[in-house]
């Protein structure tokens, strides 16, 4: 039986809230419009009055100028946000070209540096051949050396010696 009745009065309690709420605003409705009233009895008492009525058309001027103050800085919100888009796509174009130009560039450093690998195996293999003809020139001139001595000995060689002799001081002379 307790439960019904605090039931009950739970339901009375938000009923009399809900006529508090419905005549409260009713009372500022009717509050709103009585200042509403009020506002325009007095600029019409006020426009009796030169004083004041200067002072209406002063602050009537500085609504005005208040109102384009707020139409000026939204438009330049407005532009600050253009601005703030064409900054962002800017950044995305950049970093997709950068992007592309790294996927570009990728093949290229790997050709290069092919290049240069084959660069160095040439070199290393030129500078084993050059080596192997110095080699063989030193075998050839040591070879041509015991051969003039032995040549020497019989008189008719020696002129050939000279001419071998002379043969060799032009191969030495001549660039490779």
């Amino acid at each position: 039986m307790s439960f019904i009745r605090t039931g009950f009065r739970e339901i009375a309690l938000k009923v009399k809230r809900q006529r508090t709420r419905m005549t409260l605003r009713h009372e500022r409705r009717l509050l709103q419009k009585s200042e509403i009233n009020l506002g325009r009895e007095g600029t019409a008492q006020a426009a009796n009055f030169p004083e004041l009525r200067n002072e209406i058309v002063a602050l009537k001027k500085l609504e005005l100028e208040q109102k384009e103050v707020a139409l000026r800085i939204a438009q330049i919100e407005e532009g600050i946000k253009k601005i703030g888009e064409e900054r962002q796509q800017t950044a995305r174009e950049q970093t997709e070209a950068i992007a592309k130009l790294e996927a570009e560039k990728r093949p290229l450093l790997h050709q290069r540096n092919q290049a240069k690998h084959n660069v160095d195996v040439c070199e290393r293999e030129l500078a084993g051949v050059e080596r192997r003809i110095q080699e063989s020139e030193a075998a050839d001139r040591d070879l041509l050396k015991t051969n003039l001595r032995s040549a020497c000995a019989q008189p008719r060689a020696c002129r050939l010696g000279s001419t071998l002799r002379e043969h060799q001081r032009a191969a030495s002379a001549s660039p490779r």
